[in-house]
């Protein structure tokens, strides 16, 4: 029963693996070569490529997650115009959402452009992004659309200007 309670105890074991720079097959951080292509491999060199290795993983990830919020949207954009049609007016969530979330895909982009772009999964990453951005974009047109069909331009002018009132 010791046993058991000390392999609780102890830290988690990290492997750290990265991309082979010639065969691109997974290796350790810690091999001196590849056990595919029997490339050697500097110690600094094989760090620098875990590094990039794990930063391109993130940026995938968060792109995979953002890319999920498209169905978000289509929640946002039913009850946005369920609330428009019942009262005439929106909710500064409903239409403050669709802002917040381009934002979010926009410093994606920036944060991300430094990243390698040859990394097919990157590449794939980058296209979930921009169409999770074109989504939400026509959310926010289209929350406007209805606002303008239901309250008229003139509504839109006094709730941009409130000294017209």
């Amino acid at each position: 029963m010791s046993q058991l309670s000390t392999y609780w105890t102890e830290p988690p074991i990290r492997i750290r693996v990265y991309p082979c720079p010639q065969c691109k097959e997974t290796i350790s951080v810690d091999a001196a070569t590849c056990r595919f292509c029997h490339i050697p491999v500097e110690v600094q060199a094989a760090e620098q490529l875990w590094a990039e290795n794990q930063q391109i993983a993130t940026a995938i990830r968060r792109a995979n997650t953002f890319s999920f919020t498209t169905h978000v949207a289509n929640v946002v954009t039913g009850v946005a115009l369920w609330i428009l049609y019942m009262g005439g007016g929106l909710i500064e969530f409903l239409f403050v959402s669709p802002l917040l979330a381009l934002s979010y895909g926009a410093q994606w982009l920036i944060h991300n452009r430094a990243v390698a772009k040859d990394d097919d999964d990157y590449v794939k990453a980058v296209a979930k992004v921009k169409r999770a951005m074109l989504v939400w974009t026509v959310v926010l047109l289209v929350q406007i659309a209805a606002y303008l069909i239901l309250n008229g331009v003139l509504e839109l002018a006094t709730i941009l200007d409130p000294s017209l009132d």
